[in-house]
Order: C-alpha cells, then structure tokens, then sequence
C-alpha cells in the first residue's frame, strides 16, 4: 500500500494525520488569509457570474469545504473535486450535500487519469501533486485549465520538514525505490525555475505531535501507518523497532513547514 492508496486502503491512518498534524487548520487559515490576495483580480467578476473550482486530490472534503465557504464570501461556486479514493469521494459527496453546495462534481479520479472539459477560476492541489507521474504534464495540464487571471495553488511539504525527512526515512525501509520518487516543494520550485514558468512560493509552519506514537497508542499507530504508507500488522518487526526507535529520539511535538506554490495570474 503506497502512495495515494493510503486513503483508500487504510483511511483511518490519514484522519489520524488530520488529527494529529494540525495541518489542516493551519492550511485553512492561510488560505483564509490569502486567497482573497491572489485573486484580487477576479472578485469583481466572480460577484458578477460566480466561481468555478477544481480541487485536485479533493480526498473527503476537509479543505475543499472550507474553501468553498471562503470563495462564496465572493459569489456563487460550481465545484470539480477529483479523488481516486472512492471512499473518501463519498464522504465528500456526503459533506458538500450537508453543507448545502449542490453544484459540486465529484469525480473518481487522479489527475492523470482526467480530462478536463472546462476552465477554472482556481485550481486546488493541496498535498496531491506528490503522486503524479509526469511533473512536467502535470504542471502544463494544471496551467491549461485556468481562466485567464486564475490562479492554482500547489501545497507540498518542503524539504527540511521533519514530516517530509520521516516519510522518507519510514517509506524507504519498506521500498528502497522510494528515496528517488518522492518530490517535495524545493524540488517543484526548481523545476518550475528551470521550464521559466512563472510562480511564487509561501511558507507555512504547523505542528505533529508524535507523543501518542511513542506510547504507542492506537491513534499514534495510525499515524505511523500513515508514514509508512502501510498496515502496522504488515510490518516486519526489525522496520518496527527501527521506526519506534526513530520516534523516540525525536521531540513529542515537532514543527513543520509546507510550500504553497501558486500558478497563474503574474505569480
């Protein structure tokens, strides 16, 4: 169970990141904070005939609800969320129909896979971009949809992100093949760098707690489920007792910092 097959397979390892990252929250604020910014330049027009949203990776609704609500503040929204989970697709379903939006697609898939028959106003990507097979079409597909003035942000764990540094450390153990795949936010920003495509990156730091991992909780266990993108019963005990020795080395609470990276408008 690697990759994006975590949320279908074991989800109650991703809730236990959700729960016990902080991440979310952090994310929503910024976003709160910032959106408003970046898409200063469409407000007038989307009062006018509303937004149209895509949120890549739209899992079961956690941020793509709240952004809704932000982006409503402006005008009416039409939604597209893509998610190769069914069960976190139905929860989505299931939180957008509760919170009163009725104009949101959901649609199983990953971005690879979709073919867009629209364009968008913005383009949500919020910790999905790691799973894409081609950087390079993935970015060009992302830049092909927008609206002219729309923007998409790229959320990603950057590369000095303890979170980012233990995924690594955890997944690799189980698939060397790993140590090479994994991107982080630095690596996108330099590859973006070097195809001359304009964009801009912000920094958000956010908290893990890992106590409840070293107590060994079932909740703390989930979490490292979630790092190691696999069943704990499934694990061999020497990559168990290397992971726990790992924990305990490492403070109860570590900081983090995610990259937003935002595409379109004039970055």
């Amino acid at each position: 169970m690697t990759g994006e097959r975590i949320y279908r397979d074991n989800p109650s390892a991703y809730d236990a990141f959700l729960q016990l990252g902080g991440e979310k929250p952090e994310e929503i604020r910024y976003l709160r904070e910032k959106m408003p910014v970046y898409l200063k330049s469409l407000l007038g027009k989307a009062r006018f005939r509303g937004w149209n949203m895509l949120d890549i990776g739209c899992g079961e609704g956690s941020l793509t609800i709240p952004v809704l609500h932000i982006l409503g503040s402006f005008g009416a929204v039409r939604c597209t969320g893509l998610e190769p989970a069914e069960n976190q697709l139905k929860k989505m379903k299931q939180q957008a129909e509760a919170s009163g939006y009725r104009k949101v697609t959901c649609i199983n898939s990953g971005w690879d896979d979709y073919s867009p028959e629209g364009k968008y106003d913005f383009v949500l990507c919020s910790h999905s971009f790691y799973y894409v097979k081609d950087r390079s079409h993935a970015v060009r597909k992302i830049q092909s949809v927008l609206e002219p003035g729309g923007r998409a942000v790229i959320s990603m764990q950057k590369k000095d992100n303890m979170s980012y540094r233990m995924g690594r450390r955890f997944l690799t153990k189980i698939d060397p093949a790993h140590k090479s795949c994994v991107i982080h936010a630095d690596q996108l920003c330099e590859f973006l760098a070097e195809h001359g495509i304009s964009h801009r990156m912000d920094t958000r730091r956010y908290l893990l707690d890992l106590s409840e991992s070293k107590k060994q909780s079932p909740q703390g266990i989930r979490l490292l489920e979630f790092y190691l993108a696999k069943k704990w019963e499934d694990v061999t005990p020497d990559t168990r007792s290397a992971v726990l020795d790992h924990i305990a080395r490492l403070p109860d609470i570590i900081e983090n910092e995610v990259g937003h990276i935002w595409l379109g408008g004039d970055a």
